[in-house]
């Protein structure tokens, strides 16, 4: 059998008390939030940060 290859995760901003979070959610397992940022462009720089990082896992991996 071949290896299941997993999708790429979805990673989006969400809100909770008036603070900023990057939920970065994978196939098979929880949800992981990153922050809290006090404003929404600190969280979308982390956003891109995460997607970068991702992006590379994903091209490393055979």
């Amino acid at each position: 059998m071949g290896k299941k290859k997993t999708g790429k995760p979805l990673i989006h901003i969400t809100t909770s008390l008036g603070l900023f979070y990057v939920a970065i959610e994978r196939e098979g397992s929880e949800t992981e939030l990153v922050g809290p940022f006090k404003s929404l462009d600190d969280a979308e720089i982390e956003k891109i940060n995460q997607k970068k990082l991702n992006k590379k896992k994903y091209q490393d991996a055979p």
